[in-house]
């Protein structure tokens, strides 16, 4: 594949490799690279306080819709790696398209990374004309820059065998990627760096030897590969898993278990969780030795998803705990690697977790609570932070109006969070938000740094509204805590002539104009529509009986049945407010 790389320009070449028949076979590749590399972003949490979003962008998933494709932070890069589309690079500080690599109408099989190098695999297309002839290429670029490190034409396959959900995610470790061979499948140890073979392991070696083995001892890092045993026809069957010395490629440890159709292995530095349909996760440390979960952690692949970390001599694996009929509990359980103790977290059931700095993140509604009733979501979203079982929320400038819609943290890295949000079909939204203060935290951290007494009265927002003769008292309620913070009052009612009653309700006030305008209509916020309302800098039609508006920081919904009178209050409070804005 002869050509000189330009940067930032799309170089099209056509490579040439043999088939399995040994005739040789053309496609095409398209690639772009950076012109400057990018560095690794520190494995550190936002300091607690008010979020802003540095950068968001769009990215095209058209190509696709078929297969969700999968994102991830890799050396300060955000790296979207598509079936079709193949691999496409954004910049982790600014957002931009940095560099890309693909082979149109060819599939990308599966990427991995270590050592500052992104490894891609890739075959012919399975509902291609040509795909009995099965084509293979795998190439090695540095993940800062795009730049082609290497390309290599032997018939080199995933680790896996083909029958494993796995993910894949041990096939890298130290400079060294895992791959198989065409011909009887045994692992190559592949250095990321140049793409020779370091090292080979006999598949028949392992295959024979199916019984779990006693850890032994060793200082370089392991990648995981799986093997058959037994009749491969079975439905559950025996397999094995072996970990690996990328050093030398010999077996740290093997273990026999038995493999059914949902079955799937997680794998970080060395510690494994294996998931499977019809029974409880299983962990493995480096050593092989079994370490000890909860007796009632329920089915990883029945209920929610488990998840691994592994952060300074732990592992954290956030799981279900079934307590019986319809009794679940979320949480997280951290295992101490050399002495096998282990403490207990609750976590919120739903949303996706991801670590940095030893600490967990997830992204959730602002919790508050409201004297009388239950817990009250506020209008932003917050991340969510977990250590040593206390729990932060630093807000986002995220509406929370949809939770379908509600963006998960795809990875927390140099004092910032980088979110996800999946949609519309055919496009993804990716974004990064950091602290907004860079000095001192700015208290209460719930409200973002926004004092209680900055929040409006919403029964003086009411003041001009004319009310019912016999009734003309504003009811406030709506007494909210978030922490330590209390706000006095958040919504007043008042009847009107008509003996119907409205409604204000203060939903946020933003540290700053900027801050409450990324709330009132970020990635999160639903297509309503939008309504005309005197001295509001926008306001929408959020239901039949609400309108939404913004005034500068503040954040209010006016609630009225008729149509007339809740576009009466709301000129009345969007006039109030811009009185009373400096």
């Amino acid at each position: 594949m002869g050509m000189r790389w330009i940067a930032g320009a799309v170089c099209v070449a056509v490579v040439v490799v043999a088939g399995c028949s040994g005739e040789e076979a053309e496609f095409e590749v398209e690639h772009t690279t950076a012109a400057a590399a990018v560095s690794p972003l520190a494995d550190r949490s936002p300091t607690p306080g008010q979020l802003e979003r540095l950068w968001q962008t769009r990215v095209d998933t058209s190509d696709d819709i078929d297969r969700d494709p999968t994102f991830q932070l890799v050396d300060g890069q955000i790296v979207v790696t598509g079936r079709w589309s193949g691999v496409r690079a954004y910049d982790a500080r600014t957002g931009k398209p940095s560099w890309h690599y693909r082979e149109p109408g060819r599939e990308v099989e599966r990427i991995a990374s270590t050592d500052g190098v992104l490894v891609v695999l890739s075959g012919t297309a399975n509902d291609s004309e040509a795909w009995e002839e099965d084509v293979r290429h795998t190439v090695g670029l540095e993940a800062s820059t795009g730049k082609l490190l290497w390309e290599n034409r032997e018939p080199w396959h995933p680790p896996s065998d083909g029958m494993t959900d796995s993910g894949e995610t041990g096939m890298a470790a130290g400079g060294i990627v895992v791959v198989r061979s065409g011909e009887n499948w045994d692992p190559i140890g592949v250095d990321a760096r140049t793409g020779d073979e370091r090292w080979r392991v006999q598949a028949a070696d392992l295959t024979e030897n199916c019984e779990s083995t006693k850890g032994t001892p060793g200082k370089d890092e392991l990648v995981l590969v799986t093997f058959s045993c037994g009749d491969p026809g079975a439905s559950a069957r025996p397999r094995g898993l072996a970990a690996l010395d990328t050093e030398t490629g010999k077996p740290r440890w093997t273990r026999s278990v038995t493999w059914h159709s949902h079955s799937q292995t997680d794998f970080r530095n060395g510690v494994t969780l294996l998931q499977r349909r019809g029974a409880a996760p299983e962990l493995i440390g480096p050593d092989g030795r079994r370490l000890r979960l909860p007796a009632g952690a329920g089915d990883c692949m029945t209920l929610e998803p488990c998840q691994l970390f592994t952060a300074a001599g732990q592992a954290v694996v956030v799981l279900t705990e079934d307590e019986g009929g319809s009794s679940r509990t979320r949480i997280a359980v951290t295992v101490d690697l050399r002495s096998g103790r282990t403490t207990q977290t609750p976590l919120d059931p739903y949303p996706r977790w991801e670590m940095a700095g030893g600490r967990l993140h997830a992204i959730q509604p602002l919790e508050g609570r409201i004297r009388g009733d239950d817990d009250y979501d506020l209008l932003p979203l917050a991340l969510t932070t977990s250590h040593d079982g206390t729990f932060t929320q630093s807000p986002l400038p995220i509406g929370s109006d949809t939770a379908s819609d509600r963006p998960d943290v795809l990875a927390v890295a140099g004092g910032r969070v980088f979110t996800l949000q999946r949609g519309p079909v055919g496009a993804a939204t990716i974004a990064s938000y950091a602290p907004k203060d860079r000095g001192p935290v700015r208290e209460p951290i719930a409200l973002g740094g926004v004092r209680p007494d900055e929040w409006p009265d919403p029964c003086a927002l009411l003041d001009g509204v004319p009310t019912h003769q016999a009734k003309p008292k504003r009811t406030p309620t709506g007494r909210t805590t978030i922490d330590d913070a209390v706000i006095p009052w958040t919504r007043c009612e008042a009847m009107l002539p008509n003996s119907t009653y409205a409604t204000v309700k203060v939903e946020w006030v933003g540290a700053t104009e900027q801050l409450a305008a990324d709330i009132f209509g970020g990635p999160a916020h639903p297509t309503y529509p939008r309504v005309e309302v005197p001295d509001a800098d926008e306001a929408y039609q959020t239901d039949a009986a609400t309108i939404r508006l913004r005034v500068d920081r503040v954040i209010v919904s006016v609630l009225a049945d008729a149509d007339s009178d809740r576009t009466q209050v709301a000129a009345t409070v969007a006039e109030n407010l811009a009185a009373r804005a400096p």
